[in-house]
């Protein structure tokens, strides 16, 4: 399996006058508060000023009565669906113009709102976009992954050109040639068992699948970095996300066979926050570590694929057959024996990492 790239790219841009609403987590959390004032305006029942509440006193009841009516009375369906409409518009990832732009509506709106010392606080921060991704089998057939997702009339938002395509957040940049070999759900134990079958994965790409028990997979990535694999490839399985479940998008809620699970694969389970400041704020002026000494960012290449593009890679593969709970709802697959020529792919991982400019915000009421 070859992977191609231009190297990592490893640089601080502290001059980039990007801003952004962390990680969207404002505006996240305005969607759910906005869903949940409607559900509980759309559920509410009429209650009586009179009517005890245990704790009160009936005067402070009655007027604990009143502020939840006029609480209650705020929200409404329409007004839940504009909101909404207006922040999943159009892709809004961090660091993204849309996210800067959203991130001074919510401001906007706060102030109107009455709030208090509405602020965005910025932060120098290291943040991860991908300038080229892609995935070619070239033994035993020849194979290019699409590794995009599929659109539909019925959500005209797929069509959109901005959707990305897939990769993992802060993966690693790199060049790898090596052989393909499948390691179930991708956690110690799967490696173990491989080893008693006399099957190393040391300088090989790994196949993994999002699994049930869920284990993250920024900690599948950190496994096969340990076991010293040369990349990761994560795919969704339809036994747990797809047609094995139950209807796909757009008929049923499961996984279509396009769907891929982006996301992070930072290591912040071991150090938390912008892996170039552990321990400390980064703040204007902040002191920031090398990418290269960052404990939390992976040093192997990632990709998340969707079960369309990891099937050719799984029925093509020519060695013994998987044990029948490593199987999947897939096609019979094999794992692939140590220095088999016929299990190559080639493809190339870039990530592009800098350090931009990153706006928080906050709001208080004051009285």
């Amino acid at each position: 399996m070859l992977v191609r790239g231009s190297g990592i790219a490893h640089f601080l841009e502290n001059e980039i006058k990007m801003r952004l609403l962390s990680g969207s987590l404002a505006v996240s959390l305005i969607c759910l508060l906005i869903w949940t004032f409607a559900l509980s305006a759309q559920l509410r029942q009429e209650t009586s000023p009179t009517t005890p509440i245990l704790g009160f006193t009936l005067p402070h009841a009655a007027a604990e009565h009143d502020l939840e009516s006029t609480f209650q009375s705020i929200p409404s369906p329409e007004k839940a669906r504009e909101w909404h409409r207006t922040f999943t518009a159009e892709p809004h990832p961090a660091a993204s113009e849309r996210n800067n732009q959203l991130a001074d509506l919510v401001a906007d709106q706060w102030r109107k709102q009455g709030w208090e010392d509405v602020a965005l606080r910025r932060y120098d921060v290291l943040h991860s976009r991908p300038r080229s991704v892609s995935l070619e089998m070239t033994a035993p057939v020849q194979f290019t992954a699409s590794l995009r997702e599929d659109a539909y009339d019925v959500d005209p938002d797929t069509k959109n050109p901005v959707v990305s395509g897939s990769y993992f957040g802060y993966s690693a940049s790199g060049d790898v040639t090596a052989e393909l070999i499948y390691a179930h759900t991708g956690n110690p134990e799967d490696y173990d068992f491989l080893r008693k079958n006399g099957i190393s994965v040391k300088g090989k790409i790994v196949l993994v699948r999002y699994s049930n028990p869920y284990s993250y997979r920024g900690f599948k990535a950190l496994t096969a970095e340990r076991e010293g694999a040369a990349a990761v490839l994560i795919y969704s399985d339809p036994a747990e996300d797809g047609s094995t479940r139950g209807k796909v998008f757009p008929d049923g809620p499961w996984g279509p066979e396009s769907h891929i699970q982006r996301g992070a694969i930072t290591y912040d389970y071991i150090v938390p926050g912008d892996p170039t400041t552990p321990g400390w704020a980064s703040i204007e002026g902040a002191e920031h570590i090398a990418p290269s000494e960052a404990r939390s960012l992976p040093k192997i290449p990632a990709l998340p694929l969707s079960w369309r593009d990891a099937k050719p890679l799984l029925e093509n593969m020519n060695g013994a057959e998987a044990p029948k709970d490593w199987q999947g709802a897939l096609s019979k697959r094999g794992f692939a024996v140590a220095n088999s020529p016929t299990n190559g792919c080639c493809s190339a991982i870039i990530a592009m990492r800098g350090c931009t400019a990153a706006w928080i915000l906050r709001a208080a009421l004051l009285r």
